[in-house]
């Protein structure tokens, strides 16, 4: 597919840069740096690095601070969820995300990492009226979700330590708080051993979700699917959950979210 005609006349300098951007990563398919993006498309450096910087912020983007690169966020591709449907995560795990939501009646959530962030890219919401419910695009910290541990628990200590650091450069500036390595290098032990991940009352009071790798239907990035809602109506039921969540991923042939061994 041609890329859209950005240049004509009347079109917004900034609005045409942005989807010319985007266009990009759809024919290339991989993460870009500045340097390499300003260079396709024959935009200046400083408004080029502007421009994905602010993409960044707005999470449309996701930033690899290691390899210095970009690429679209879960965010970006929800905001065609509702043209696309199932092509935006695949149908196996749409149809996952039914299942669960029929067999707990809760709140079921697919997850992907962006940097720190564990964002959310479909979420039914619960059936109960008391309910735990975040909207597609929206997520927090990895640190502090279950799809985000059941995520991290893929990766290996270096991996972890940089990704606690730098959250705790962003969480410390808005809470005055830290994440402790250690205590998560602990509890990623865990995780590991049990093949999931249950985090109670951490993002919303009263509320948690448990978790499991699950391998992605579409592209190679790595993904969670969780189920959410309170603390006192999940946790008890934490082993049967489990159960059902295995049981539907197996039926999907979605197996695969094997973690690093320590």
């Amino acid at each position: 597919m041609a890329r859209a005609n950005v240049k004509s006349t009347g079109v917004v300098k900034s609005a045409g840069r942005t989807l010319e951007v985007f266009e990009l990563f759809r024919e290339v398919r991989r993460p870009l740096s500045t340097k390499e993006i300003a260079q396709r498309l024959g935009f200046p450096h400083s408004s080029t690095a502007a421009l994905l910087s602010s993409l960044s912020s707005l999470q449309y983007l996701s930033y690899d601070r290691d390899f210095r690169v970009y690429f679209p966020t879960g965010r970006f591709a929800a905001l065609g969820e509702w043209i696309v449907d199932y092509r935006v995560i695949g149908r196996k795990i749409a149809k996952l995300l039914e299942q669960l939501h029929h067999l707990t009646g809760e709140t079921v959530i697919i997850a992907a990492q962006i940097d720190i962030q564990c964002t959310f890219l479909r979420v039914i919401p619960s059936r109960h009226p008391t309910q735990f419910y975040f909207p597609a695009g929206s997520g927090t910290l990895m640190c502090n979700s279950s799809a985000g541990y059941a995520l991290m628990a893929r990766l290996d200590e270096a991996a972890i330590r940089s990704l606690v650091h730098r959250s705790n450069e962003h969480f410390a500036k808005r809470s005055g708080k830290q994440f402790e390595v250690a205590k998560i290098l602990r509890e990623l032990k865990e995780v590991r051993i049990q093949g999931y991940a249950a985090l109670w009352n951490s993002v919303v009071p009263d509320s948690g979700s448990i978790a499991i790798a699950i391998r992605s239907e579409i592209g190679s990035a790595p993904l969670a699917v969780a189920v959410g809602g309170p603390t006192k109506r999940l946790e008890p039921l934490t082993a049967d959950i489990v159960y059902k969540m295995r049981a539907c991923i197996k039926e999907q042939d979605l197996l695969g979210g094997t973690a690093v061994t320590d």
